[in-house]
């Protein structure tokens, strides 16, 4: 076989293969030239190769054909006699369906193999194994004798028992499937195998005469290899091999295993008794020092003890081989897009110089791809993007969120503020109400688990305040926290926009529920976001979520998935939201932008095999990223695997070396990674691991020192370029000044002694906080609950029943309370069991306090005016509880469902809610209540938790206050005199945060980091 030829890593492989093309065929006439077929692996490399042929033709005329390798079993006209292959789509609905009903067969025996919802991932996983096997040449049959089960260990042997149970199902089904419902259809693996074979058979008695070359192809895939070993029989057929270097230490060669560079090649190498010498060079190249390094960076484990006896000569090679390379080791994946993007704009300065980022992960492309946009470049960027993240993609799976019932305030919100939804108004009008909506609603209450439509708006009572029953409405211990500076919502066109939204989710909804099949759900699913989509605005053009390239393609994905719906059958669909989520993901979008800049490109490392710009970057090379880490899939063990004679996992590996040998060995490099992802510290890829290990290890540190310096010019670069062009100083501690408002409540001067500067945004600024969207239900909705269970307790043992009744009652109504107002059911038991343990330490007390007295008044409002300078300002309280006493006197008690103030709190100042509730009280300020003075009050902390709760007693309280009152005057009187409202000016802890330390710009005046 003398066909087999190979240029080594690092050369511009296009160019040299035209180069080389040349020389072989000579002189020939334009018309054998065109006979000329030149087969190639990707697309990409197709368009390189046909345009290098173009650029260096020595005359005008025909030029040789360039085919796709996968096009010949992908063509149905390429072998009209051979059965058509399967469409993807159909095929994975019907894996799908059948993975489905085997899961839903093992869980009603009580062998929970996988959940219902992973039906889909486990398809697209048995559709790579079917692949696979169809590329090696191996029957189905051998799917169900992978591995003798005896041989398997005990606490694994259940789950390889039910794979290989179910893969033998797959082996007898699958081909009556084909055969039956897919008119005898192949898998397209199947087809592609089938018509190399018929090709090769053709071969033997009509060999081709015209020449046939197959380039940039590693022969990884074993039909590919049975073509490649076919192709070097014929006369006129030859093999062009990317990176490989005949001149490969035997001792790599030999060693080579599946993870190495050369290791795809191999294997299929070996097969045919070939070695590293029968492989001519098809254009002679100069030596590289780097791809000598690199080879011997490389080198298989069991033979890296050749660097010790190499050591000299590798010392001197390390400087020139490092010459061209830069490392750059950023803080952060941001940081790492910053400095690839500095580094490509900084190579475009030279005119005519190209430059390519090469990465497997589309993170990375994004980053920069963004990064880039600050210098105004549009990269070529072939990554592409899966339909689930384009604008109506992601519409589709928010309204699929919220009709199955799995929404948070997040989706809700995303959903309703989506530039696509409309909800039968203007776009403008409906992203008015969307964030009215966001603070007026979602922002104000967890929502309920299980929702499929939009809550309703809180009614006008709620907006003006009072407590509500619903958990998470705001505090209203006064009426001001309640006040809202929009337009109260309860408008007939905020009504509509909500009734709107909800029909458009109401069909889809009721078909999940209904679990109706594939067709009907997805009929469903089109019809709810047309409704939402449809607007004023969209009369002639139609529903929004279909415009634009994104648009009409996920119209006709829909419209193919419609179509091939009788795949999966007229069964009910169990598990849509997950099937529709992962053919949304699969489907990959990739538009050409529309002005890219024409020496900036993007490119995954299989694609850029045959590329050769002026400047490489391989970024995101950590472990686990670049390479990946193996997968053996869920099917098959390792041990099943290599008894099935399939390529173990490993070769991917081996793939994704050579790809990073091929670029590598470019004369200017920068190899790229981040050593920290979300804080958490990376490990660099095995291939800069060894790379390091061996320069450093030769003595030549300052090689690999120079590689990092210049990585550190261009981070640098990056912070320099993303940091502001002026730096404002630091804030001043705000000083406002401003009098009094006319009323203030209990816990408004409470806030008042630790951080005047919070009333004062609030009450002056008239700025509220808002919640996080999303929040979970917290003490804030405990507390609610809480005081609603005794609340009910007291007017039910207003005569006292005895501790054993009155505990029955208090959990009757904390079951009651719960039952009604706690919509998340995990927290109903969590609830329940704080107050269940809180309800013994309580009965216990409340038992000697009925001795002594009963309540009189039961969530009380009350105010007192006090005079302050002239003016009559208002103090409103709340009380939780009053007791009339034997001798008339009253006693206060405050709930708290945290912990109590202490004593010294009290005493320092920092409560008042007791010594207020008795000075009301003293002024007859209570609705209900007569004149009284308070003997004694006590906070009483329903925690729950060890002894179930905690109290703070406090006697006395008539007696203390004139001199309490007096010192409150003079407090208020400083700050309606022009005292300062400052800023966490009397902390308790060091820690204390508030809700406008932002606004204060705390961080900045009290020497805050950030």
């Amino acid at each position: 076989m003398s066909g087999l030829f190979a240029l080594p890593p690092g050369v511009d492989f296009a160019a040299e293969f035209v180069r080389g093309l040349h020389a072989r065929l000579g002189d020939i006439t334009p018309d054998r030239l065109a006979r000329v077929r030149i087969l190639c692996n990707t697309a990409r490399a197709q368009r390189v190769i046909e345009d290098a042929l173009a650029d260096h033709a020595p005359r005008p005329g025909p030029l040789p054909r360039v085919e796709l390798l996968s096009a010949l079993g992908a063509d149905p006209l390429s072998a009209p006699d051979i059965a058509p292959a399967i469409p993807p789509l159909r095929r994975h609905l019907r894996l799908t369906r059948l993975v489905e009903a085997y899961l839903a067969a093992a869980r009603a025996s009580g062998r929970a193999m996988a959940p219902l919802a992973a039906a889909s991932d486990l398809a697209e996983a048995l559709t790579l194994l079917l692949d696979q096997c169809d590329d090696e040449g191996i029957g189905l049959d051998a799917l169900s004798r992978a591995v003798d089960p005896d041989a398997l260990d005990s606490e694994t042997a259940a789950h390889w028992h039910d794979s290989q149970t179910f893969l033998g199902i797959v082996a007898r089904t699958w081909p009556t499937i084909r055969l039956e419902e897919e008119a005898g259809g192949l898998d397209p693996r199947a087809r592609q195998g089938a018509v190399i074979d018929a090709l090769i058979q053709t071969w033997k008695t009509r060999p081709p005469t015209d020449p046939i070359i197959a380039v940039a192809t590693t022969g990884s895939v074993g039909s590919t290899a049975r073509f490649l070993a076919a192709l070097l029989r014929q006369p006129s057929g030859m093999v062009v091999l990317p990176g490989f270097d005949p001149d490969i230490d035997p001792t790599i060669w030999d060693a080579a295993g599946p993870d190495h560079p050369m290791g795809p090649m191999r294997r299929w190498m070996d097969a045919l008794g070939m070695a590293p010498r029968h492989v001519s060079l098809w254009a002679e190249t100069a030596p590289s020092a780097r791809r000598e390094l690199l080879h011997q960076a490389l080198r298989p484990a069991p033979v890296t003890d050749h660097w010790h006896e190499r050591t000299d000569a590798l010392a001197a090679l390390a400087p020139d081989a490092t010459e061209g390379l830069t490392l750059i080791e950023a803080d952060s994946p941001r940081a790492e897009a910053d400095a690839i993007a500095i580094a490509m704009r900084e190579a475009i300065e030279t005119p005519g110089r190209t430059v390519t980022l090469m990465t497997p992960d589309a993170g990375v492309s994004r980053r920069v791809t963004a990064s880039l946009r600050h210098f105004g470049i549009t990269p070529d960027d072939s990554s592409g993007q899966p339909l689930a993240l384009t604008p109506p993609g992601i519409l589709l799976l928010l309204l699929l969120d919220i009709a199955s019932g799995t929404a948070d305030a997040v989706t809700l919100a995303a959903l309703t503020q989506h530039p696509f939804a409309h909800g039968g108004l203007d776009r403008a009008t409906a992203l008015t109400l969307a964030r009215r909506y966001e603070r007026r609603v979602l922002r104000r209450r967890p929502p309920q688990a299980g929702l499929t439509e939009l809550p309703p708006w809180p009614p006008e009572d709620a907006e003006r305040g009072g407590r509500s029953a619903m958990p998470g409405a705001p505090s209203t211990s006064d009426p001001a926290t309640a006040a809202d500076t929009d337009t109260p919502p309860g408008t007939h066109e905020a009504e509509a926009w909500r009734a709107a939204i909800n029909a458009a989710i109401a069909g889809l909804a009721e078909a999940l529920a209904n679990k109706a099949p594939l067709a009907t759900l997805i009929t469903a699913h089109r019809k709810a976001a047309e409704a939402l989509s449809t607007g004023p605005g969209t009369a002639e053009t139609g529903p929004s979520v279909w415009s634009g390239e994104d648009g009409a393609a996920l119209d006709a994905f829909l419209a193919r998935l419609i179509e091939a719906s009788d795949a999966f059958g007229d069964a009910p669909v169990q598990t849509y939201p997950t099937l529709l989520r992962a053919l949304l993901a699969g489907e990959q979008r990739r538009p050409r932008p529309r002005e890219p800049h024409a020496r900036v490109s993007i490119r995954g490392p299989r694609e850029a095999r045959v590329e050769a710009p002026d400047l490489v970057i391989l970024a995101g090379l950590n472990d686990g990223t670049w390479p990946t880490m193996p997968d053996p899939g869920p099917w098959l063990s390792r041990q099943m695997t290599e008894a099935m004679g399939l390529p173990l996992p490993e070769r991917a590996v081996g793939l994704a070396a050579h790809d990073f040998l091929q670029a590598a060995c470019r004369p200017e490099v920068i190899l790229s990674r981040s050593v920290k992802v979300d804080g958490t510290p990376t490990v660099a890829s095995r291939w800069l691991t060894r790379l390091e290990t061996l320069v450093t290890g030769v003595g030549a540190g300052a090689a690999w020192e120079g590689m990092r310096i210049r990585g550190q010019r261009l981070t640098s670069l990056a912070r320099r370029h993303a940091a502001p062009a002026e730096t404002m100083p630091r804030a001043p501690q705000p000083k406002p000044v401003a009098r009094l408002p006319d009323t203030l409540s209990v816990t408004e001067i409470e806030a008042m002694c630790r951080d005047a500067y919070a009333v004062y945004a609030r009450r002056i600024l008239g700025l509220r906080p808002l919640d996080p969207l999303g929040r979970p239900a917290d003490a804030r909705e405990r507390g609610t609950v809480i005081h609603a269970v005794f609340e009910a307790f007291h007017d039910r043992t207003a005569h006292w029943p005895g501790p054993e009744i009155a505990r029955t009652i208090l959990m009757e109504e904390a079951d009651r309370v719960i039952a009604a107002s706690v919509p998340w059911p995990d927290l109903r038991w969590t609830w329940r069991e704080r107050i269940g343990r809180a309800a013994t330490w309580f009965i216990r007390q409340e038992d000697a306090r009925r001795a002594t007295g009963a309540p009189c008044g039961i969530e009380q409002r009350g105010h007192m005016d006090l005079s302050i300078a002239g003016r009559t300002i208002r103090i409103r309280a709340r009380a939780d509880r009053i007791d009339r006493l034997e001798d008339g006197r009253a006693a206060v008690y405050d709930y708290k469902t945290g912990t109590p103030p202490t004593g010294t709190q009290i005493d320092t100042g920092f409560a008042h809610q007791l010594h207020l509730q008795a000075a009301i009280l003293a002024q007859g300020g209570f609705e209900t209540l007569p004149t009284m003075q308070a003997a004694h009050g006590a906070y009483l902390g329903i925690t729950g938790s060890q002894e179930g709760g905690t109290e703070t007693p406090r006697d006395g309280l008539s007696e203390q206050l004139g001199p309490y009152l007096e010192n409150l005057t003079r407090f208020l009187a400083a700050y309606d005199a022009g005292a300062p409202w400052l800023a966490q000016y009397r902390r308790e802890r060091v820690n204390d945060a508030g809700d406008y330390d932002h606004l204060s710009r705390r961080d900045e005046w009290a020497g805050g980091e950030d």
